[in-house]
Formats: structure tokens, sequence, C-alpha cells
């Protein structure tokens, strides 16, 4: 592991953070002041900002070391505010403040992702994303998961458990943006890559409207691929964000569900990890990250069945049966992360590789949103068991849109910038 390395690792987990909180910390925090499902609806809407990542991203072509230090600094101070904000019960406030730390936590994330895409081009590709994926999965796991636990066994179950979390997640981002300080990192390129290379993506030569003409005549040629980024985790979505609360419903405490997420964090990055498969340059990696993917797609059906039995089924909810089933659940969940973002990262248009990752990556984010949102709202009108059996149907569509259509990007890295489509599922 190289320092690069550790640098993405480090940078993906101060984003994880904020994550961290929000997905795990938060469902407790709303069942402790007694509000209903759809508030959650509500909070989960504070992710859109990184359905504006494409554009965001779009003009930030040129950044540097000093805009990743300050969107940290800014980060940390926000989640600072947060805590206080839990401590003071202010529901208002708090929505604002998740606003606030997703629209940085966008710009950070769009700084580092220019570096994991300069790193790509010198190194393992598969090794990069798992540095990326597993980075983010420690930081929500240290803030949404460990601390809950920790302070929760401290604590007890009271306002002062939940604003550990967003507290000493702050001073993590602080003392990061303290540690690079004096590091070369952002957009800085490695010493042995091509000078074309580096303008590629620093200096990109195009303006606004000629990158998104680019991207949506890709979008046009290739739309199951844009259907597949909404719908992937679609499924496993519905169930990630209501298990807590459907096992807070049945009487488990906090520390139980904390320690259960501590689990299922462990496992999850397990899961990524067995995806670093050496990089064969005899072989087309669009063809075998579509096929690694759609391999996790349909493993990641079963342990949405095996969710919703536990929900129908009283006698299936006892500690074994639901860690047993998190394994499953888990594992395969953080397998199909890092095999969707191999995808998209051989599937970007080379001459705008920046933004149309983002572009991705920001699809990917919206699915997630927009089907965390009305899994709350259908919770709340229809219950636990419909929802769940309604995230086992779902966990199909994504397999059946990999088997039956699209066409990915050739990414190429020819002089011309000309792209077309070649690639069938």
């Amino acid at each position: 592991m190289s320092l690069d390395h550790l640098k993405v690792f480090g940078l993906y987990a101060s984003q994880g953070v904020p994550f961290g909180f929000q997905s795990k910390v938060l469902p407790m925090l709303m069942r402790h002041w007694q509000k209903p499902y759809k508030s959650m609806a509500l909070f989960q809407l504070s992710f859109l900002p990184w359905a504006a990542r494409p554009l965001i991203a779009t003009f930030m072509e040129s950044s540097g070391e000093v805009l990743i230090q300050r969107s940290l600094v800014i980060l940390g101070v926000i989640l600072m505010f947060t805590s206080i904000a839990i401590l003071n019960e202010n529901m208002q406030a708090l929505l604002l403040l998740l606003w606030l730390s997703n629209a940085c936590t966008v710009f950070h994330d769009i700084l580092v992702d220019k570096m994991s895409i300069l790193l790509r081009k010198t190194s393992q590709m598969d090794a990069v994303n798992v540095y990326q994926v597993v980075g983010y999965k420690c930081g929500s796991l240290f803030s949404g998961t460990v601390l809950l636990l920790a302070s929760s066994h401290v604590l007890g179950d009271n306002k002062h458990a939940f604003s550990i979390s967003p507290f000493v997640g702050a001073i993590y981002v602080l003392m990061l943006a303290v540690l690079l300080r004096s590091e070369n990192v952002g957009t800085q390129a490695p010493k042995n890559m091509r000078t074309d290379e580096v303008d590629l993506v620093q200096n990109i030569n195009l303006n606004v409207s000629s990158v998104f003409e680019k991207i949506f005549a890709h979008m046009r040629a290739n739309i199951s691929l844009y259907v597949l980024l909404l719908i992937y985790k679609s499924g496993e979505t519905i169930g990630d964000v209501l298990f807590s609360s459907f096992l807070h419903s049945r009487g488990f405490r906090i520390k139980q569900i904390a320690s259960f997420g501590l689990f299922n964090d462990l496992v999850s990055i397990l899961g990524s990890l067995v995806m670093v498969i050496p990089k064969d340059n005899k072989t087309d990696s669009r063809s075998s990250d579509r096929r690694r993917l759609l391999f996790a797609l349909a493993s990641n059906v079963l342990p949405q069945c095996l969710r919703a039995i536990i929900v129908n089924n009283e006698r299936a909810q006892n500690v074994a049966i639901i860690m047993a089933v998190s394994f499953i659940e888990h594992f395969i969940g953080g397998a199909v992360t890092v095999a969707m973002f191999n995808f998209m990262f051989s599937n970007v248009l080379s001459s705008i590789e920046g933004t149309h990752y983002s572009v991705f990556a920001g699809l990917e984010t919206l699915g997630k949103i927009l089907t965390g949102s009305a899994a709350h709202l259908f919770a709340d009108a229809f219950g636990f068991p419909v929802a769940f059996n309604c995230a086992a149907i779902v966990s199909l569509l994504p397999v059946l849109v990999c088997l039956l259509g699209g066409a990915a990007s050739q990414g190429g890295s020819g002089d011309s910038g000309k792209e077309k489509s070649k690639f069938k599922f």
C-alpha cells in the first residue's frame, strides 16, 4: 500500500463520517424522539445535493489541495454544530445542517475522485476502487456504528449518546485537514503520468454545453446503462434503510442494533475486499466488469428474500438468524458496490472522464435517495412486511436490466477524443 493509497483511504473515510451518522444514528434518533417514519423520508432527501454532483463537477475541472483542506474544515465545523443541534433537540436545525453537510461532502468527493482517476492510470484499477469503497465504509462504520455502540454503553439511550457520533467525527475530519496541510494531495498527478493525461483531467478544454452534449448523446445510445445505475441497489436500499427501525419496533435495544451494525459493516468491508482482482490487460475490462457485476446482482436477490422472511415470521426474529442473514446480505452488498464502481470506471468517456464519472455517481446516489425516501413513506403507509416483500421483488429488476439491454461506451484513450458505443450487455 503506497502513500497515495493511504491518502485515498483517509479522504474517503472522511466522506463516510457524515453518511454513517445519517444512515445509522439518525434513524435511532428519530425513534428516540418518537417521530413518525415519514419524517425519515424528509431527512433522506437531505442527500439530494449529491444529485447535483455532475453539474458541480463540470465547473471544478481545475482544483487543488487547498480546496480539499478547506472542504474538510467546513465539514468538521458543520458536524460540530450537528452535535449541538442534537443536544438542543432542534429538528429544524438538524435538517438544515444535514443539507449543508451533504453539500460540503459533494464538493469534497469530487476533488478526491479526481485524485482517484489519476491514480487509476498508474496502478491497479480494482485496488484503487477497493481503497475508495473500504475507506468510505470504514468512516461510516466509525461514526455510525462504533461510536454509537460505545456511547450507548457508557451513556445509555439518551440524546448525549446520539450527539457523540458527529462530535468525534468532526474531530477526525479536522485532524485529517491538519495532517494533509503539508502533503501534496488533490489533483497533483503521479510522477510517471503523461502530461497530456494530466491536462485531460485537470484542464479540460471543453465548455459546459459541449460536455453535456457528449453525455446526453451517450445516454441516448446506452439508456439501459443509466437505468441500471439508478436501480442496481433498489431492493437492498429498501431493506437497509428500514431494518434498524424494524428491529427497534420489535423491542431490540440500541446497543443490540449498534452491535448488529458493527458486525454488518465489517462483513460489508470483507465483501468489498474480495473484489480485489488483478487487472488482466489481455481481457476487455468492460466485458469482465460486466460479468462480475451481473453475478453480484444475481447473488444479491437471495439476501433480500431472506430478510423478507425474517420480517414476516416472528420465529425467525432472533439474534442468530438475524446475524446469519445479515452476514450474507452485507457480504454480497459490499461486493456489489465495488463491482458497480469498477463498471462505472471502465465505461466513462475518456475525453470527459471526470465529469462523466460524476454523472454516473450522481445517478447511482439519486437512485438510493429516492428509493430510501419512498421506502419510509411506504412502510408508514403499508407496514414493514409489505415493504420488505416489495424489496425482494424489486431486487430482481437490476438483474433483468443487466441481462436484457444496454450498451456500454468505449472509454478509449486515443487522441481524437471520439467515443462510440460498441459493447452490449
